[in-house]
Parts: structure tokens; C-alpha cells; sequence
């Protein structure tokens, strides 16, 4: 899989890429994609963005239960706050019916 460059568009970057990058090499050597998503999801910048950007309630049913924070592009690396939308459950599943990793 190849990531983009992160992209800076302006108002919407926050200085996170280095941080990244740290990461991603070492989550990226694992060649299962679900083991590396899990894992991906426990380091302490995924739990810092999560943390930052999400909002009380769903940004599509405005539900406040089991909310996520979804990535609009699907490239979990890419943490620009303009590619996040907070999400239920039912709703972020709903977004990713027909994707195969779900």
C-alpha cells in the first residue's frame, strides 16, 4: 500500500508528521493489514488526534453513542483535521458498507 503526502492545505494542518512518520515505519513492516490497523490505532498520536478532533456528537444523526473518529480519504496516516468526521457506529458502518477490511 503507498501513502500520499501529507497534504498541507492551509487552516487544516496541524504539525503531526513527524510524529507520523515514527509510526508508520514500524506499523507498516507488518504485512497484515488488520493487525497493523489495530495497532496503528493504539499508538499515543492516533489517541492524542482522537482525543483533539472528536466531536460530542455525530456529525450525520447527531447520536452522542460510540463515536468515531472516520478518516473522509481512508488513509488512516493522514491526519489532517479536515479529513476527519466524528461518526456512531451505526453511521461510520453504514460509510464503510461494501469495504473489504470491515
Amino acid at each position: 500500500m503507498i501513502y500520499p503526502e501529507a497534504p498541507k492545505w492551509r487552516g487544516c494542518w496541524e504539525v503531526y508528521w513527524h510524529e507520523v512518520e515514527k509510526w508508520k515505519a514500524e506499523i507498516t513492516a507488518i504485512k497484515d493489514y488488520s493487525v497493523w490497523k489495530s495497532k496503528f490505532y493504539d499508538t499515543p498520536i492516533w489517541r492524542k488526534t482522537s482525543k483533539r478532533y472528536k466531536k460530542p456528537n455525530c456529525e450525520r444523526c447527531d447520536s452522542s453513542n460510540r463515536l468515531n473518529l472516520h478518516h473522509k480519504d481512508r488513509v488512516l496516516f493522514n491526519l489532517n483535521k479536515c479529513n476527519f468526521e466524528t461518526l456512531c457506529w451505526l453511521c461510520h458502518m453504514e460509510e464503510h458498507k461494501g469495504d473489504l477490511w470491515t
